[in-house]
């Protein structure tokens, strides 16, 4: 009996027997809820606390994952440098390996400005980056590099004289570049 009754539920199910059938309209794809990226960060055995969370770890190759934006890295200076940019516009900040794995981690385009201190144009962007920063383009970070000090910088990318913006990708590979101007110059030559 219970086969019968099995058989007799499946037929309307599979369309036999039932010329007039239609299939079921598709539903609606369902939104998946925005997840907040997170980050994967390796911990030692005992107690972490990160924010408001406390961690206890029992084995010595864990894992933890945490939201990005909970996360900053340090910079050679000693600074904390958020992972995710918090604001609405783009982020001006001097250059370190810490802040470009930081936007590169964000997704962020990445420019970096090569100024000299003894530089007049040079201040004079500079002058206006950091006046006008929630100007800059969302998504777009700009490392000032110092033109005297970064000589790797200055040979990676074949630069020969300050006041120089280079946009890379997020292999280092250069996109644009050109020289001099300020907000309007970057968005006119971002890539």
């Amino acid at each position: 009996m219970k086969q019968l009754f099995l058989f007799v539920l499946l037929l309307p199910l599979s369309g036999f027997g039932c010329p007039a059938a239609k299939p079921a309209a598709p539903r609606p794809a369902a939104q998946a809820p925005a997840i907040p990226p997170t980050v994967t960060i390796p911990v030692a055995e005992g107690t972490t606390e990160m924010k408001s969370q406390r961690f206890t770890v029992t084995d010595a190759n864990a894992q933890i994952q945490v939201p990005a934006a909970d996360v900053t890295v340090k910079d050679a200076q000693g600074n904390e440098v958020p992972l995710l940019s918090p604001g609405a516009s783009g982020v001006y900040q001097p250059y370190s390996t810490a802040a470009l794995a930081a936007a590169r981690a964000r997704g962020d385009k990445v420019v970096l400005f090569f100024h000299a201190a003894w530089c007049p144009y040079c201040q004079a962007a500079d002058k206006a980056f950091t006046t006008n920063e929630s100007e800059l383009p969302k998504g777009v970070t700009l490392l000032k590099a110092d033109y005297d000090t970064e000589q790797n910088l200055k040979t990676q990318f074949a630069i020969s004289y300050q006041h120089t913006f280079v946009q890379i990708d997020a292999d280092g590979n250069v996109l644009s570049k050109w020289s001099g101007g300020d907000i309007p110059e970057l968005e006119q030559y971002l890539k």
